[in-house]
């Protein structure tokens, strides 16, 4: 982490209806990066990204 993190989750855990979605999730994204979300269907990025506007507690 450079200090200028726009996005910084650590160890992060998902649950949705009792399921374990994401688990022990971290991600740091500085000014200025551009990430890629990149996976099966059902593998959880909606809920990364629920989690990283808010929409999830």
């Amino acid at each position: 982490m450079t200090g200028n993190a726009v996005i910084n989750l650590r160890n992060v855990d998902v649950f949705q209806q009792k399921h374990l979605v994401l688990s022990n999730v971290n991600l740091n994204v500085d000014k200025g990066e551009f990430v890629f979300l990149i996976g099966q269907t059902g593998s959880g990025k909606s809920s990364l990204l629920k989690i990283i506007y808010g929409d999830l507690h």
